[in-house]
């Protein structure tokens, strides 16, 4: 659902300012 999508699109907003880079390796 779209609220789903803005969950998970909020969550990977957050973890990508703790560790940025991390989420480009796991891609």
């Amino acid at each position: 659902s779209c609220e789903n999508d803005q969950a998970i699109a909020l969550m990977k907003a957050i973890v990508e300012e703790y560790c940025g880079d991390m989420i480009l390796l796991q891609h």
